[in-house]
């Protein structure tokens, strides 16, 4: 899932979607939190849903306005997106997963303990079939 999120993202955003971030590192970025992934299946099919927060980093002096614009083109590329390319990351993939949907369910922008950075956090409900 973490791949997905991270293709969909990279190829839509203007800027770094990042994994790890070096301690010298310039906002704007977005990094991929935790995913959460509980069975979803039929007795006739396999399933997941899964629950992915995505950060958004922002420098404060520009107030949250950056990080919801930032925010909302992820909701952009993310809410209702058919476009997710689900695999085991295997190459070739051994399994694929179908996405069924992908829905925003939450976002909030909120001062960085820092006082420097804003940090807004958006979470998607993703669900697949096997």
């Amino acid at each position: 899932m973490q791949r997905a999120l991270y293709q969909a993202l990279s190829a839509a955003l203007s800027v770094p979607v990042l994994d790890y971030v070096p301690p010298d590192q310039a906002t704007p970025y977005v990094t991929i939190g935790d995913i959460t992934t509980v069975e979803d299946g039929t007795k006739t099919e396999d399933g997941q849903e899964h629950t992915a927060n995505v950060h958004v980093w922002t420098q404060a002096h520009r107030g949250r306005k950056a990080a919801r614009d930032l925010m909302s083109a992820i909701y952009g590329t993310l809410h209702n997106s058919e476009s997710l390319q689900i695999d085991d990351g295997g190459s070739p993939p051994v399994a694929t997963w179908g996405l069924v949907m992908c829905r925003h369910e939450y976002a909030e922008v909120n001062p960085d303990p820092d006082g420097i950075t804003m940090h807004g956090v958006t979470r998607f409900r993703i669900v697949t079939q096997g």
